[in-house]
């Protein structure tokens, strides 16, 4: 029977009083070792720490070489597959100028060089695991100067124990990778003392749980960490292990959620980071051309200094102008301001950067980049910069010259690396390895279900099963001895596993390692607030009621689960779900601002994205694959300026009120579209759009332009164009063009603008009416806008969606032919339907969306009357409340959670939040009814 720790170390000591002592554990169970060794008295000179802990630790001792790593192997390896370079079996098959055999290549040296020296060549003759072993060996050798690998850690600690007589105590069984074992096995007999860790005192008691879903589970695992420190558990004797690290991510964010600081490895990388997208960005951003997406890209991460924002670059690139690359940002005379200070900042951004792409090396380029920093990179934190000099230093390893493709190629290598670790508490989130040797008083396994537990041999195509030691049979082994000793690691036990998964897993079973009764919960979330939900008694709602009514109870119940579900808001960590309240006043200053109806739309779609985007100034990142398709709003603005253009040559410009129907020459009108759709096409040919998808493009325009000339001489016998592009607020640099500004109910006045697509006139004599139509063209299909204004709706509904476009343009309207603004373009309009409307007949305002890729130009519209101002000012006055409340939830107001593109880019905890308001009944948003929610 083997001895306990602290009789083998007091044996040691005795046997061997100089000697260094070194006791090696589970890789998280060094706490646990030195409680139990304190027990025994103290032990001078005594080291602790995971096998794999101590051999890094001791690379110290190899100074001044360095742990080889990952970027190092990979600069070795693009050298070595080199042209030039001597041949390799890589260049006689032609695949070693390939950026995918170099990313390959360079994790499967790293990996040979981490495994024992006698297993490398194990390859047993197979052709792709020979020609890898043959260059880890060549690569091994020209790093030997000055770098290490942790075998010639091990062998050296070998080697010194032998000298120094170091002896080594093994606490438990506690190898479970091929160099730990191997490392074990060379240490000396005489040197080598196997002790029982930890020491088992009883039955360990075992629970089996299983979910509706993974995350479900993870909720119960943080619910469950909680309710043992409720109960006087302490943080560090207690553990959440996963069967797999697929389940690492939904166990941190509901850990997370729920305030447990806990330590583990952090289930994200840098290419989730914005600021590492951003440098990607930069160094990919060609400076000849400085294509518009791009830069807006590079705007959207924030990493400049001194940068205009996404929201005006867009406005001046799109709106006032059409900005694509190249000669486009060339300055011009008699240009808007907007338009001139975009294209300053990028012509000086570009000519930094061309001072980067005239370097002839990657070490001349990070040199260059190195002191441009503090001129064009905003302020970094410390993982930001720590980030950044590991790229830099990365760049000036490689003896290559500077090309998109190995920039391209060190950028993304940077970006797949994890973030720092997670070092918060001391709750540990680990594999199921990093149970051994534990001693601990909860213990709780997630995932144990037949695909993770005991899980598949992976395998790597360019290092056979001897060369890597894991062969089924040892993978197998490993696997169940590391199950074994998690179900001793603690008193109580909990197993759980999901009976569905997210990523598209119909069915889970449960491990067969896994045997005990099982309990099946339900949803989780439901379960869990029913149990938390306060006050729990009648007495308690009627001591807070004051022993008022029943309708004072249910607001008072109303009033606790709000508070509830606002409480876990604040109890939530860095990147948890954000369950959308921040309490009244912050954002109250929005406003205060001027608005636009799209904002607006944007809170009945998303309320958290409005509070990202409106009250937080920032972006939700969208990922760009490149010129896929003509950007939809590149071809809004195409058709926009077309049919802007014809109808102020064929109306607009002719100074005569007089000028009817009979007065305009269609004839040339015809000729006359065809050459401004041609000149606009011409001036927004994007060169980034591949030919063929450009000239579908071009057809499409010129078709729909001749329907639209089609339309237009059948409407201008009735209608006549008044205005257009008819702009109110700080739009288009109209500064002098006042707002519209909207009091509502709630104490509040909304400031909106806006641009008005298109104001038609029409006279009717014989009913003496005048009828005045504002006009919105649309690029989309009908079907939901018919939807939303279906039946006496002006504003949409929250089924089909909430549009107040038509609404808001024609309120504006009416508050200028009413005098209410009396100054600007929307003053002018309204002097111009005096002067037309000489009867001064009555004018009923008709408000619409004009479908002109629809074959029929569909018009779908409302009339603004008193009705519609009714209920256009009721639900703003609705949407301003919950914005000066500060609620914010993460679902749409229709109750569907993530069904916008937008969403969706947030991520799946919204998702979660989003349900669990909604199985709590905590819909508060409605933007229709009057009754309080």
């Amino acid at each position: 029977m083997k001895q306990t720790l602290n009789a083998a170390l007091q044996s040691v000591r005795q046997t061997h009083p100089e000697a260094e002592i070194v006791v090696l554990c589970g890789q998280h169970a060094r706490d646990d070792v030195i409680a139990q060794m304190t027990q025994g008295g103290a032990i001078a000179g005594v080291q602790v720490g995971g096998i794999r802990q101590y051999l890094l630790e001791s690379g110290r001792l190899l100074a001044p070489r360095r742990p080889l790593q990952l970027r190092d192997v990979a600069v070795k390896v693009t050298a070595a597959l080199q042209d030039e370079a001597p041949e390799t079996e890589f260049h006689r098959q032609g695949i070693n100028d390939e950026a995918v055999t170099r990313e390959a290549l360079a994790e499967a040296v790293l990996a040979l060089l981490n495994l024992p020296a006698q297993r490398r060549d194990a390859h047993g003759g197979a052709r792709l695991p020979a020609a890898v072993a043959a260059l880890a060996k060549s690569i091994g050798e020209d790093c030997a100067e000055h770098w290490f690998t942790l075998p010639d850690v091990a062998e050296f600690l070998i080697q010194r124990a032998a000298r120094r007589g170091t002896q080594y105590v093994l606490a438990g069984d506690i190898a479970f990778d091929t160099l730990s074992e191997w490392f074990v096995q060379q240490l000396p007999d005489d040197a080598r003392h196997e002790v029982d860790f930890p020491a088992v005192t009883g039955q360990a008691e075992i629970e089996h749980h299983s979910f509706v879903s993974n995350t479900d589970e993870a909720d119960f695992a943080a619910a469950q960490v909680l309710e043992a420190v409720a109960g006087g558990v302490p943080l560090h004797s207690i553990a959440v292990a996963y069967c797999n690290a697929s389940q690492m991510g939904a166990l941190h964010q509901a850990l997370e959620r729920a305030g447990i600081p806990f330590s583990a490895m952090n289930p994200r990388t840098w290419a989730q980071e914005p600021f590492a997208r951003g440098i990607r960005q930069l160094l990919m951003l060609d400076p000849s051309l400085m294509p518009r997406p791009e830069v807006a890209a590079l705007l959207a991460s924030g990493i400049l200094k001194d940068a205009p924002s996404l929201s005006s670059f867009d406005f001046a690139t799109r709106g006032l102008a059409n900005l694509n690359q190249g000669d486009d940002w060339i300055e011009k005379a008699e240009e808007l301001k907007a338009v001139t200070e975009v294209k300053r900042f990028v012509n000086a951004l570009a000519k930094q950067l061309k001072g980067l792409h005239q370097a002839e090396s990657l070490a001349a380029l990070a040199e260059a980049l190195s002191q441009l920093r503090g001129s064009l990179l905003r302020k970094m934190n410390a993982e930001e910069q720590a980030f950044f000099n590991r790229l830099l230093d990365t760049m000036r390893q490689h003896q290559l010259s500077a090309s998109a493709v190995m920039l391209a190629e060190l950028s993304d290598q940077a970006l797949a690396t994890p973030l720092p670790s997670t070092q918060q508490g001391m709750v540990q989130l680990t594999s199921l390895e990093g149970l051994v040797g534990r001693s601990m008083q909860l213990c709780i396994i997630c995932g144990a279900s037949d695909d993770a537990l005991p899980g598949s041999l992976g395998s790597n195509a360019a290092i056979t099963p001897e060369q890597s030691g894991n062969t089924s049979k040892a993978f197998l082994d490993r696997r169940e001895r590391a199950f074994q000793h998690a179900l001793r690691a603690s008193s109580k036990v909990l197993i759980s596993h999901p009976r569905s998964l997210l990523v598209g897993t119909s069915k889970v079973e449960r491990s067969p390692w896994a045997d005990g009764d099982v309990h099946h919960h339900g949803p989780l979330i439901q379960e869990w607030h029913q149990a938390s939900s306060l006050p729990a008694t009648a007495f308690d709602l009627n001591l807070l009621a004051g022993g008022q009514d029943a309708q004072t109870k249910q607001q008072v119940q109303r009033f606790l689960h709000t508070m509830q579900a606002r409480q876990e808001g604040e109890w939530a960590g860095d990147s948890a779900a954000f369950n959308g309240w921040i309490g009244p006043g912050l954002s109250n200053a929005v406003l205060e601002q001027q608005l636009s109806t799209s904002a607006l739309e944007l809170f009945t779609q998303n309320p958290l994205v409005f509070f990202i985007e409106r009250i937080l100034g920032q972006r939700v990142l969208e990922d760009s694959f490149g010129a896929a398709e003509i950007d939809a709003r590149d071809r809004g603005t195409i058709y926009h300026r077309i049919f802007e253009r014809w109808i102020r040559e064929m109306w607009l410009d002719i100074a005569s009120l007089d000028h009817r129907y009979s007065d305009v020459d269609f004839n040339a009108g015809v000729l006359r579209m065809r050459e401004i759709a041609m000149e606009e096409l011409n001036a927004r040919r994007d060169s980034s759009i591949p030919g063929v998808m450009w000239q579908a493009f071009q057809t499409e325009v010129l078709r729909v332009s001749d329907a639209f000339v089609k339309v237009e001489i059948a409407r201008s016998k009735t209608w006549r164009p008044i205005g257009v592009e008819v702009p109110f607020g700080r739009v288009y640099d109209a500064e002098d063009s006042p707002p519209l500004k909207i009091p509502l109910s709630n104490r509040h006045t909304l400031t909106l603008g806006g641009v008005i697509d298109r104001v038609d006139l029409q006279i009717d004599h014989e009913s003496q009416q005048a009828v005045l139509a504002v006009l919105d063209y649309k690029s989309g299909k009908p079907k939901t806008y018919k939807a939303a204004f279906n039946g006496d709706e002006y504003t949409g509904n929250a089924k089909h969606g909430y549009r107040f476009q038509l609404a808001a343009y024609g309120e504006a309207i009416r508050q200028a032919l009413a005098g209410t603004i009396t100054e600007g373009p929307l003053a002018e309009l309204a002097s111009e339907v005096a002067k037309i409307n000489t009867d001064n007949y009555p004018v009923t305002i008709v408000s619409g969306y004009l479908f002109f890729l629809d074959e029929n130009f569909e018009l779908i519209r409302i009339i603004y009357d008193d009705n519609a101002q009714a209920e256009l000012e009721q639900r703003l006055a609705k949407i301003t409340s919950f914005i000066a409340d500060g609620a914010f939830p993460p679902y749409e107001i229709s109750g569907n959670p993530i069904m916008t593109e937008r969403a969706v880019r947030l991520g799946a905890s919204t998702a979660v939040a989003a349900s669990r308001l909604q199985l709590l009944g905590l819909t508060p948003l409605n933007i229709a009814e009057d009754e309080e929610q």
